[in-house]
């Protein structure tokens, strides 16, 4: 049976026989680097197709941030509307997903990210 180009085999949830998922050729969030500070690093969010969901933003700051920012960019206007929330804040990382999808994509940044270090007394 002839199977679409992007289908590709991965192994079920339980580790057993492998099966089909579709998955788009182009579907990637690219992560741009604005700025990386001691304190602060900013990054913009870029998510090309509809199906680009979750952009999972490397942040390096080696503790929780004590604050994070979302401002969406002026080519995400030019876009259909798209919401973005930030779902995760970890040590490592700051993840957003995009809650509408539907003509959400676009080949400009989406959202920029700001990322600040927790207050340390004595820096």
């Amino acid at each position: 049976m002839l199977k679409h180009i992007s289908d590709r085999l991965v192994p079920d949830a339980l580790g057993g026989d492998f099966e089909p998922r579709r998955a788009s050729l182009c579907n990637a969030v690219s992560i741009t680097s604005v700025f990386t500070g001691t304190d602060t690093v900013i990054r913009d969010v870029i998510a090309t197709a509809d199906a680009d969901t979750t952009a999972t933003i490397p942040h390096g700051l080696g503790a929780v941030p004590a604050e994070v920012q979302t401002i969406k960019t002026l080519s995400q206007a030019l876009a259909a509307e798209s919401s973005w929330a930030v779902t995760t804040i970890d040590a490592t990382n700051v993840v957003c997903t995009k809650l509408a999808t539907v003509g959400s994509g676009n080949a400009g940044a989406q959202l920029r990210v700001t990322i600040k270090r927790p207050h340390t007394l004595g820096r």
